[in-house]
């Protein structure tokens, strides 16, 4: 038998398993050096089963991309490979399958020597994902390799830690795409700010998210002439540019874009 403090808040919270039997967890995890006075002291992990990601935070070139889940497993390391099975949870995902994410979870596996794998799901960019946050939760099953021996474990390798416990059977992707209205945004040249707006912005200039971080005070007059010209050109051609609601997308009151022609 062997002893296992996953969940261990004190000793006699001890959980204890057979070393022939073999069990399987969720665990991403970060490690850190601990120093004391400019001195090496000790590693330690910090231990997690959520992982959130916001498109929002790249260029909006990116239109998908890759997220995972690491699964570790108890017991004796096996010269074969062992799959891993896990379901989706239907009742705790709104992400759907084919629209919001791809996931092949029957490639899941633990190589030959090796004692964790990763599960790899690839989330795209929707338009919704501006709006709403979309959830994605996997959860283990007991299987012909693997038992569930907990549900909850520790969120650090420290004993001692009296942080909270995490799952250990599930791990959580939550996705979006939602932006909020940057410091730097100039609403008296382009108008009220909206996320479609600001992904036109991006668009027309080149920029990334991080870019409306920087004083544009000097700029934001001939940034809103430049956008003019391009919300001008689009309605001429027939195509204009709208908010998410149906309206016209428009600038400030010094850089109104003519629609007269949709009256």
């Amino acid at each position: 038998m062997v002893c296992m403090a996953f969940t261990a808040c004190k000793e006699n919270d001890i959980m204890l398993f057979d070393l022939e039997e073999t069990g399987v967890y969720f665990q991403g995890y970060w490690n850190s050096n601990n120093a004391v006075g400019g001195m090496w002291r000790y590693n330690t992990s910090s231990y997690y089963t959520t992982s959130r990601f916001s498109f929002s935070r790249v260029p909006i070139e990116v239109t998908d991309t890759m997220l995972f889940a690491t699964v570790r497993t108890m017991g004796k390391v096996k010269n074969y490979p062992r799959t891993v099975k896990i379901l989706v949870d239907q009742d705790s995902t709104t992400a759907v399958n084919g629209v919001h994410y791809s996931i092949d979870l029957s490639s899941v596996v633990i190589p030959p020597g090796e004692s964790e794998t990763h599960v790899r799901v690839r989330f795209n960019r929707t338009t919704n994902l501006r709006r709403d946050t979309v959830r994605l939760e996997l959860k283990l099953e007991e299987s012909e390799h693997f038992k569930i021996f907990m549900t909850e474990q520790k969120g650090s390798s420290v004993y001692s830690s009296t942080g909270g416990t995490i799952s250990a059977d599930r791990f959580r992707f939550y996705v979006s795409d939602i932006y909020s209205q940057p410091m730097g945004w100039r609403s008296g040249e382009w108008g009220a700010w909206s996320p479609e707006k600001q992904l036109f912005v991006q668009e027309v200039l080149g920029w990334e998210p991080e870019r409306f971080d920087v004083a544009l005070s000097g700029s934001a007059a001939v940034i809103a002439l430049r956008l003019r010209a391009e919300l001008q050109r689009l309605a001429d051609a027939g195509t204009p540019m709208r908010e998410i609601n149906g309206d016209f997308m428009q600038l400030g009151n010094a850089y109104l874009v003519d629609y007269s022609a949709y009256d």
